[in-house]
């Protein structure tokens, strides 16, 4: 708003019809949010003090696949031995991964500290995002929306009134015309002013989507916990004081009754089209089976502000956002992808939907590298990095076949010993990390206390 300088007026139209979406966004943030919740003026602080916030060292999958469980936590890019990325050594060695992933652990024993800014200290290893309710957080945005020069409008309908030369205009409530150089489509799936305006909708499948909220006296884990069923999967989210469970599962059948809403997953076409920009759920609907909706939002608005056009004509900067957009989601929907698409997958509606069609090429070059010799094909601004892929695939069972024979060149009994090193100094680290409950009531009082100096 202020980089726009006071020649510019912006208008909020909010819409009473709007679907009950954001609990879709899957309550939870990466470790990339931080500097981008500060820039909107949610810095931890205000998260902690008046947005019930509490800290996510990443996803707990629970029975993902028979025998299959683990943590898909947040961590920095792992340590390398005598200069030979540590998964060779692993592999070599065949210790589990988990064992030296400092946030996996720690999720696992239900504590949580602040990563130090000392290297030396493993827990600095250790990166984390937010647990949050969408409610609060919508409640705080409102707050800041309400300090700044934004109109804010009130529609029960809005409507596409005219386009022209590419150029949309909008009818509120059928006889209010409001017309703007640039039209930001935040409407979540009804997405109702880019499906007006030529991009259409490319849908891969539909969910059903319950959501439940029950309060807390304490906080919970410091990560959300997914549990696989045959109806298809459960997610349950710890902020203060609430605890969130979202059931997703496939659509109801004819004469049968479900609780909830259907939601439409897929992209649309384009998403900035004209002079409208779709971003969020009204530019894409994805399963929070990771941090992956709000990290797509994050990069659609950050693509936004760097891109923005400053003239009339805007078809260099709609053509690179258009494709940004297209390879982010795509991007995000391989390690989808690698989740869902899986042997031993149970033998119901769900999986056999999460699973249909042809595989893809991308998803099956990363699986064959990796499977060989533990290499990682990476793709142009993947949101998901070298670590979570790791991560994701050791947790699927997917152990290299070989490694990178320059491990060869430390003796495997020192590769024994620096790893069972590795090993001990986290469990001994982690009895003493307090539990995420007490840390984040000590962390509130200490911040209520600088507040008030």
């Amino acid at each position: 708003m202020n980089a726009l300088g006071s020649d510019h007026h912006i208008a909020q139209v909010n819409a009473s019809a709007t679907p009950p979406a954001d609990d879709i966004y899957g309550g939870a943030t990466s470790p990339e949010s931080y500097n981008f919740l500060r820039g909107l003026g949610l810095d931890e602080p205000l998260l902690m003090l008046e947005g019930r916030a509490s800290f996510s060292l990443g996803t707990h999958f629970r029975r993902w696949r028979p025998g299959q469980t683990w943590h898909q936590c947040h961590h920095a890019p792992f340590p390398t031995i005598d200069g030979t990325p540590l998964i060779h050594h692993l592999t070599r060695s065949r210790t589990p991964l988990s064992e030296v992933l400092i946030s996996a652990q720690a999720a696992l024993a239900g504590r949580f500290a602040h990563p130090p800014a000392d290297p030396a200290n493993p827990l600095a290893l250790a990166e984390y995002g937010y647990q949050f309710d969408p409610l609060d957080w919508v409640r705080l945005l409102d707050a800041r929306i309400e300090t700044t020069r934004v109109e804010r409008l009130k529609a029960e309908t809005i409507t596409v009134q005219s386009q022209v030369a590419g150029r949309t205009v909008l009818a509120l409530d059928d006889d209010i015309a409001l017309e703007a150089d640039l039209i930001i489509d935040a409407t979540g799936p009804a997405r109702t002013v880019i499906s007006q305006t030529g991009s259409h909708f490319i849908a891969d499948r539909t969910v059903n989507a319950r959501i439940s909220r029950q309060a807390a006296t304490q906080i919970g884990q410091p990560g959300r916990v997914i549990e696989a069923s045959e109806e298809g999967w459960t997610l349950k989210v710890f902020p203060q004081e609430t605890e969130l469970s979202l059931a997703i599962t496939s659509p109801a059948e004819p004469n049968e009754t479900l609780k909830g809403f259907d939601v439409e997953l897929g992209r649309v076409s384009e998403a900035w089209q004209g002079n409208c920009i779709a971003i969020g759920h009204a530019a894409w609907t994805i399963e929070p089976l990771t941090p992956a909706p709000m990290m797509l939002l994050q990069r659609d608005i950050e693509r936004l502000l760097e891109l923005i056009p400053t003239t009339a004509e805007a078809n260099t900067e709609r053509r690179e956002y258009n494709r940004r957009f297209r390879d982010d989601v795509d991007h995000a929907g391989l390690f989808h992808e690698a989740l869902l698409r899986q042997e031993g997958a149970m033998n119901s509606a769900y999986w056999k939907s999460a699973a249909c069609g042809e595989p893809s090429e991308k998803l099956a070059r990363k699986l064959r590298q990796y499977g060989h010799r533990g290499i990682v094909p990476r793709y142009d601004l993947e949101p998901f990095n070298n670590e979570d892929w790791i991560i994701l695939l050791e947790g699927l069972g997917k152990t290299p076949q070989d490694y990178d024979r320059q491990a060869d060149r430390l003796p495997e009994a020192e590769t024994q010993n620096q790893l069972r090193q590795m090993k001990a100094t986290i469990d001994n680290l982690i009895p003493r990390m307090p539990p995420h409950h007490i840390y984040v009531a000590k962390l509130k009082q200490y911040l209520e206390k600088k507040r008030h100096v």
